[in-house]
Order: structure tokens, then sequence, then C-alpha cells
């Protein structure tokens, strides 16, 4: 899995958006280096698993950064009490559903930002601006009409935080165009 991992997706997708970039930014690859890559190969896969040696080494070098919660999971690097609540529950549902309890649903992960309320009201005048403004450069590409309704449901509660991302940033894109 590792080695499909390196010498494919890696090579295809995360490489390929540097390889673009790299006329315009200093792109560094320090997790790509060929001494690195073949010590960790040859650490034991227990090491290597759900980045335990990485999390531990940095939670050695960096303690205060590793109480910072992850995008992810919402928990921090560094162990405490709230984390190891999630950990023995997750144990304790995988060990549930193997006893043929299956109808124990997993927590939902709370986001890392809340999209939705941003967009309803700090971004609310930025928003409408961008979409429904004179200055508006989606109209040669999508009904005003489409997008005023999406704008509307959005602020009158509904979530469509992720169609708005898409269009604010097509539409902060056409506008550097000439």
């Amino acid at each position: 899995r590792e080695h499909f991992s390196i010498r494919q997706s890696d090579r295809r997708w995360i490489l390929e958006g540097q390889r673009l970039l790299r006329h315009y930014l200093i792109v560094r690859t320090p997790f790509y280096d060929k001494d690195l890559v073949e010590f960790m190969l040859a650490v034991p896969p227990g090491l290597r698993f759900e980045e335990h040696l990485y999390r531990t080494a940095f939670r050695r070098a960096f303690p205060r950064l590793a109480k910072v919660p992850l995008e992810k999971t919402g928990l921090p690097l560094a162990p405490g009490m709230r984390e190891l609540r999630v950990r023995v529950g997750r144990r304790l549902r995988w060990w549930l559903r193997g006893a043929g309890l299956r109808f124990i649903a997993p927590p939902r992960r709370r986001p890392y930002a809340d999209y939705n309320g941003w967009l309803r009201t700090a971004l609310r005048p930025w928003v409408e601006e961008m979409l429904l403004g004179p200055q508006t450069r989606l109209r040669d590409l999508f009904r005003p009409q489409a997008v005023q309704e999406l704008v509307a449901e959005q602020m009158a509660g509904a979530n469509h935080a992720r169609r708005l991302g898409v269009l604010l940033t097509l539409e902060l894109w056409l506008r550097q165009l000439p």
C-alpha cells in the first residue's frame, strides 16, 4: 500500500500541483527525501501505523503546538482526558460491532469551521456583493435567478456553503481575468 501511494497517488496528485507552481513558489518536499523514505520503510509497521512515530516526535519537539486540535479529528496530538475518552469510545464501538451490535452510531465529527454560519453572518454582505452585485461575472455562466435562490436559501438556514464556496471561488477567479 505504501509503495503504491508513493509511486502512484502522491506522484500523480500531490507532486503534480507542486510541479505547476514551482515557477511561482519555492516548493519544498522534506518528506520525499530518499534517505528518509528508505528509513521509514525500514521502521516496523506498528510504529508507522496511524502516524505513531511522527506524532510522538512532533509531541516531543513541539509540545505547545501538539495541544492545538487537528482539523480532521478535533483532538490535539498531546494526550489528554478528552482524547482518551474518544479513543476508548472508538475501541468500545469497534468491539461492540464485532459482537454484532451495529446499531451504535459513531459520533458526528465536528466541522473545523462553521462556514454556513460565517456565510450567513460576518460574510453575508461580501457574499451578496460578490454573487448578486452589479459587477458579478457569473451572470454569463449561470442563471442569475438560480444563484439568487441559492443565496436566499443559504441565508434562510439551508446548508449550501460548499456550492456557494465554489461559486465564490469562480467569481474571484473571473474577476482577475481582463
